[in-house]
């Protein structure tokens, strides 16, 4: 009967590090999220003068600019987050049309390229936080 007592203890111990890697984990996601976003809309060049097909658009209004958005979530089943980097807002479709291209505009990608400078950066940033938490709840907070 004690085993069954220690055992439950410490599976609550290992639930309660696993959450608090998890919440590590998101906020290391947070941190290259805003990364991300920063530069993207810093890539959008000043608007002296037309983009070149390939290159990040030329900003004209600043409204795609500060359309630029992240948002943090956690799995449903796994309960593990994720991060979504995109466009919001009322121009968001003129920046889908920059980003992807249409058949008569060539693609002007300014989020793809920030998530690929970004993307060496996660897997390190996610360890560090994720035990960081978990050692924090080692130490009872």
């Amino acid at each position: 009967m004690p085993n069954t007592i220690h055992s439950r203890i410490a599976a609550a111990n290992l639930q309660r590090a696993i959450a608090a890697g998890r919440d590590g984990a998101q906020k290391a996601l947070t941190k290259v999220a805003a990364r991300v976003v920063a530069d993207a809309a810093a890539s959008l060049s000043s608007p002296a003068a037309p983009s070149a097909p390939g290159t990040p658009p030329a900003r004209r209004t600043g409204l795609l600019q500060s359309g630029v958005r992240f948002d943090v979530r956690r799995g449903r089943a796994s309960g593990n987050p994720y991060v979504l980097v995109g466009l919001a807002g009322p121009h968001a479709h003129v920046g889908r049309m920059l980003e992807y291209g249409t058949s008569r505009i060539p693609s002007r990608p300014f989020i793809r390229p920030a998530v690929n400078r970004a993307a060496p950066t996660v897997t390190p940033t996610v360890a560090r936080e994720w035990a960081a938490g978990v050692q924090k709840e080692a130490r009872g907070k």
